[in-house]
């Protein structure tokens, strides 16, 4: 069964409105481009404090640069723009939830922090304090940089940065690093070694001798490129501070790496080195599948605290268990709300897909984030702000079971 879902951003005199296929204003909760916004009983979305079932939320309005206008940007996180040691960062953190860790999340070459700041939430969710620094000679940066220069200015930095947290009570730091971001962190546990314990690599690598790709070969300024450069001076400089020259590189650390054989950035290793976890994708080109990310999520998690809601919480806040997704029908955390993968667009997806993409995926991987997750609930599901009951929940997947309607449906999860 195919269906197609159009949804529209609209602006009046009032507010902005998100409306449906057939012209109705959308309410409750939008999940639109990785940030969720709320939508009131007149269809309009809200910016600023609100406290809906009881629970305050803050949506962007306009202060915070790192997400879109309207998107939740506190639910329980508190998130901090600061500018430090030469280098723009965001810190965040669950006001709920300390697992004793802090990761920090690096970009890719011509990204952003927005890039990463989804992924932190879900960080933020299992008690993660979250670092994400804008590399040298991107976004707020001055600085002109070839891209070796980029690498070790901004591991400079950022090692500062993770000095500055570690204490007592976090004693060490986690690193996940995409692509360039991937090479930072591995310059930066070749510093610090015992000080970091855990390294992801996301179709990234730790040997720079075999990189060829023009990208590598640039000058850039805040992210875009300046100059192109003439080849064999840069590779000098790559082999020069190659970190794969050090044996013991990862000597006090545990590494995860995951690449591509049809990636045409970064090479692909062949021979990985027996200090690290390997993992070959089956992803297309410079990219990576779903179940990457989160399995580096889960090696990243491995051992911290986990959270255990009170009885108050419970009781507060729908607490189900998202597991056993086999079929076309989302399990018990369902909501009213629309699935728009961009604004003004129509998208073709199955049930199946749907139901894939918004449950099954992290359900298979992180093993009942909604379970574990102090922010998971079922906020605004009624016009007035309350939860739904799970008595509710089971009706409206019946439902949909029966009538298939998946235009309006996804599932809970940690935002």
């Amino acid at each position: 069964m195919t269906k197609t879902f159009a949804y529209e951003f609209v602006a009046d005199t009032v507010g902005v409105k998100c409306l449906d296929g057939a012209g109705n204003p959308c309410k409750g909760w939008i999940n639109q481009g990785g940030f969720v916004f709320w939508f009131d009983a007149n269809g309009y979305m809200v910016v600023g404090e609100h406290k809906l079932a009881n629970n305050d939320y803050l949506f962007n309005d306009g202060s915070a640069a790192y997400a879109p206008i309207g998107a939740l940007i506190s639910d329980g996180f508190v998130v901090n723009e600061i500018y430090a040691n030469n280098i723009h960062y965001a810190e965040g953190y669950n006001t709920r939830f300390d697992n004793g860790r802090i990761v920090v999340l690096i970009h890719g070459l011509t990204g952003s922090i927005q890039d990463t700041m989804t992924l932190a939430k879900y960080y933020m969710t299992y008690g993660y304090k979250v670092i994400v620094p804008e590399l040298v000679a991107h976004g707020s940066s001055t600085e002109i940089a070839n891209v070796p220069q980029i690498i070790i200015r901004s591991a400079m930095a950022i090692e500062s940065i993770i000095n500055s947290y570690i204490d007592e009570t976090h004693p060490t730091v986690d690193i996940c690093g995409t692509s360039l971001g991937g090479m930072v962190g591995t310059c930066i546990v070749k510093n610090l070694k015992e000080k970091i314990s855990r390294l992801a690599l996301l179709i990234s690598t730790y040997d720079f001798s075999e990189l060829s790709d023009e990208i590598f070969f640039n000058t850039y300024y805040q992210g875009r490129v300046e100059e192109k450069l003439e080849r064999t001076s840069i590779m000098q400089l790559f082999r020069s501070i190659n970190p794969n020259n050090d044996p013991d590189l990862f000597k006090y650390t545990k590494v995860y790496l995951v690449q591509s054989s049809t990636d045409n950035i970064i090479p692909f290793i062949t021979t990985p080195r027996k200090d690290i976890e390997f993992h070959a994708s089956s992803a297309k080109g410079h990219n990576l599948r779903d179940v990457d990310y989160f399995d580096s999520f889960k090696f990243l998690l491995a051992g911290a605290k986990k959270y255990v809601p009170t009885k108050e919480e419970k009781e507060k806040f729908n607490f189900v268990k998202v597991d056993g997704v086999q079929n076309n029908t989302l399990t018990a955390a369902v909501i009213i709300s629309q699935i728009g993968n961009s604004v003004n667009r129509t998208v073709e997806a199955s049930a199946e897909t749907v139901a894939e993409t918004t449950v099954a995926t992290v359900a298979e991987t992180t093993e009942a984030i909604v379970e574990s997750s102090p922010l998971t609930k079922g906020p605004g599901l009624k016009e007035n702000g309350e939860a739904l009951t799970q008595e509710e929940v089971e009706q409206i997947q019946e439902s949909m079971e029966a009538t298939g309607e998946y235009t309006t449906a996804r599932a809970i999860l940690a935002y």
